[in-house]
């Protein structure tokens, strides 16, 4: 008796999961997952970083002067911190889209 409860059960979570996202659909609504944040946000430091690896000495010091690093270093930490409170999680952005 348990085990046929169980599959009732579990036979009903699976059309309820499947009816929810229907009417999501039915409403415009969606679900997007954009993946990869992680890895972009990475990959845009060491290309940044890689740009000053080939500069000559006269154009790191009027980078220094002009606190270029210290701009940078801003810029990737808003985009960071905007990411993070979109909420990410595990490199994955989940968001409610409505159409």
């Amino acid at each position: 008796m348990p085990v046929l409860v169980a599959a009732i059960i579990g036979a009903l979570a699976e059309c309820a999961a499947s009816l929810v996202g229907r009417v999501l659909l039915g409403l415009f609504m969606s679900y997007v997952t954009y993946e990869g944040c992680d890895v972009l946000l990475s990959t845009v430091l060491g290309q940044i970083q890689g740009s000053f690896g080939g500069l000559s000495a006269d154009i790191l010091g009027m980078c220094g002067l002009l606190k270029i690093d210290v701009d940078v270093s801003i810029a990737m930490s808003a985009i960071t911190t905007r990411v993070v409170l979109s909420g990410l999680q595990s490199g994955a952005v989940t968001k409610l889209r409505i159409k």
